[in-house]
């Protein structure tokens, strides 16, 4: 990734899941080093009652939804689990997910790994290709495969956020839910 298009991507707040998918946060050294440790029980899991923190919700790209994600000091590459704390009307997640849903994966897989870059890979995937998002949720003791249709916005292109046609739209705003 070259210097240009790193201070492009920070001066103009670039989109989330471009930042996810590309590595630019760590790549850039915008963040500290993920921490080696972790004390399993200070992970919540929702599906047992676990709850959350006072930190931050994420915006969950164009679905329309907003989750907690367990992190600490600033990385989420522990979280395994996305709990859904807002659902905005008429977005493409209204009516499939709701606040206390648990997403415990994406594509019939649990998450292995970072649920949140895991999600954001998603998400751009399905705006590349069919426009579903396919999501293993879990509501009050249930586990079911739910599917949130999005817009096909294609791929970026090797030059994004320069003459990419997907990069094009979002900064057109053609998406209220970004």
């Amino acid at each position: 990734m070259n210097d240009t298009k790193m201070t492009v991507a920070r001066i103009l707040g670039m989109l989330p899941t471009l930042i996810v998918s590309t590595g630019w946060l760590a790549t850039a050294g915008w963040m500290p080093a993920a921490p080696a440790t972790t004390e399993a029980s200070s992970i919540p899991d929702f599906t047992q009652g676990g709850k959350k923190d006072e930190s931050h919700d994420w915006t969950l790209g164009p679905t329309g939804a907003h989750g907690w994600v367990y992190g600490r000091n600033g990385h989420t590459a522990e979280a395994r689990q996305i709990l859904i704390t807002a659902v905005d009307d008429g977005s493409p997640a209204a009516g499939i997910l709701r606040a206390n849903d648990v997403i415990l994966g994406v594509e019939g897989k649990p998450f292995a790994d970072d649920a949140r870059q895991r999600f954001a890979r998603a998400i751009t995937a399905a705006e590349d290709k069919g426009g579903v998002l396919r999501l293993n949720r879990w509501r009050e003791g249930q586990a079911a495969n739910v599917e949130i249709n999005l817009p096909l916005l294609g791929a970026y292109s090797d030059t994004a956020p320069y003459a990419c046609p997907k990069s094009k739209v979002i900064f057109g705003g053609r998406s209220e839910f970004r």
